[in-house]
C-alpha cells in the first residue's frame, strides 16, 4: 500500500496482509488505526506518524530512504 502526498492526511483503518507500507511525498501521513500487516515499512518522503490508537505490526522492518 502506498500512502501520501504533499498534502498532509490521515488513514483511519488498519492495514493487514503481508503486503508493506510505503509513505510517498513530502506531507505528513498520520496512521490511527490498530495496523497488523507483515511487509515492512518504507518512508521514501515526508513524515509517517501515529496518532491517537495507531500502531505498526511488531514484525517487518522499517526502512528510512
Amino acid at each position: 500500500l502506498t500512502l501520501g502526498s504533499a498534502a498532509d492526511g490521515t488513514y483511519t483503518g488498519g492495514i493487514a496482509g503481508t503486503g508493506g507500507v510505503t509513505k510517498i511525498g513530502s506531507g505528513t501521513e498520520t496512521l490511527t488505526g490498530a495496523n497488523t500487516y507483515t511487509g515492512g515499512t518504507t518512508v521514501d518522503a515526508g513524515t509517517l506518524a501515529l496518532g491517537a490508537g495507531g500502531s505498526l505490526a511488531s514484525t517487518g522492518a522499517v526502512n528510512l530512504a
